[in-house]
């Protein structure tokens, strides 16, 4: 029966080819979109950063829901703080430490290397993340903490000191004398800065490229007066609190458009190129829709122009499973060797693709090998069933209908 099956697609190989041509085109393209996505998304990831277990939320920004800026009151702050276990409130200074490098202050809460802290990425269009940070060495202060303490991050500690333990050394800021009682790890922004200032060829000077240094939201507001709105707000997400929906009901945000994650950025990101996945999409789509179409016809032609030889089949005494089997061995061989081959040109057309868009190392080969067995076996099942489908309707035939036709 093998034997027979294999003679019969060698001399009909230009119709089964005809026959599955679609599917082949629609399984690359599949699986290409399938394996380019999640690269892309994977690149994404790595790229910006973002902290994946904060809610940054931007004072000032505007939504559908807040077109003129979302400004949220001293109440609402207080539920905040009080009923979420870790959030951070930030006010960017405009003041700079007395020294020759640049040394951006941000006034903030105590809970800032928990939550991550807001950042800004070259790589993302949108540009501010939430980012963590380590602390290195020392301490944080206390949430009530007004006392004139500072924490610095890696980079104004090796630029100002030439080393990275600062703790217990002094800084000027406002006019007072800040004791810097811990350092933590620099966010990737002035990294960014200056990789990019040396791939355009452009001359810098690093002391002009800020660093980060933190100091108590008290003692900001005893040097410098009430602060009356925050730049931002980091909230730690926890698996055992619906963060974003108590974040949601303190504000009384009715949508998550201020409320930004790594699935918002990598929504935004994604968006992108949304146009180009939606007409591979359709495109895969049609090919699809297609190719069962021409399966249905094509089996349905074959069996139009053997059935004479089903029919002597039939007098011989072949039963309809008998020919079934015989169809399914065919089917079996036909599509088995399509899906090999086009998953094999598929690999090789995502390797190429991949490698013109420089998402290769981003590839998840154990998730494509994922992808591919269930394409493998969503494609197998789609042909198998439509030719059974089309085989019964035939074979449910007397076999004079073979051998004479239908005025039988």
């Amino acid at each position: 029966m093998f034997k027979y099956s294999i003679i019969k697609i060698k001399n009909n190989l230009k119709l089964y080819i005809q026959q599955l041509v679609f599917i082949f085109i629609a399984i690359i393209f599949v699986f290409v979109l399938l394996n380019f996505q999640d690269a892309s998304k994977n690149r994404i990831i790595k790229e910006i950063n973002f902290y994946d277990q904060s809610v940054l939320t931007v004072i000032g920004g505007v939504s559908n829901e807040y077109p003129d800026g979302f400004y949220p009151t001293i109440d609402q702050l207080d539920i905040a703080r009080s009923t979420l276990s870790k959030i951070t409130f930030y006010k960017n200074t405009l003041e700079k430490i007395d020294t020759a490098q640049n040394v951006h202050v941000i006034a903030a809460t105590s809970d800032f290397v928990d939550t991550g802290v807001p950042s800004r990425n070259l790589k993302y269009l949108y540009h501010l993340i939430s980012e963590k940070i380590d602390l290195l060495y020392g301490t944080t202060w206390q949430q009530s903490s007004n006392e004139k303490v500072m924490v610095v991050d890696e980079d104004t500690a090796k630029i100002v000191f030439g080393y990275v333990n600062v703790v217990g050394q002094k800084l000027n800021f406002l006019d007072n004398e800040f004791t810097i009682i811990g350092v933590v790890s620099s966010d990737s922004y002035r990294k960014q800065q200056i990789e990019d200032f040396i791939k355009q060829g452009i001359p810098y000077d690093e002391q002009s490229i800020n660093t980060t240094a933190y100091i108590p939201v008290r003692t900001y507001e005893d040097i410098n007066g009430s602060i009356t709105n925050y730049d931002y707000i980091i909230t730690k997400m926890h698996a055992e609190e619906d963060t974003i929906q108590r974040l949601k009901e303190i504000f009384n945000m009715q949508d998550e458009q201020l409320l930004q994650t790594i699935d918002y950025v990598m929504n935004r990101m994604m968006m992108d190129n949304q146009t180009y996945f939606w007409i591979i999409t359709v495109l895969t789509s049609i090919f699809g829709i297609l190719g069962i179409i021409n399966i249905a016809n094509i089996t349905s032609y074959t069996f139009l122009s053997d059935k004479r030889k089903l029919g002597i089949y039939k007098l011989l005494g072949a039963t309809d499973f008998k020919l079934l089997k015989l169809n399914l061995v065919e089917t079996v061989v036909t599509s088995t060797s399509t899906i090999g081959v086009s998953l094999l040109l598929s690999y090789i057309i995502l390797v190429l693709i991949s490698l013109l868009n420089d998402v290769f190392v981003y590839i998840n080969w154990i998730q494509s090998l994922y992808y591919s067995g269930l394409l493998f076996v969503m494609t197998f099942l789609i042909i198998l069933l439509v030719n059974m489908l089309i085989s019964l309707l035939h074979f449910n035939k007397k076999s004079r209908y073979f051998i004479l036709g239908e005025q039988s």
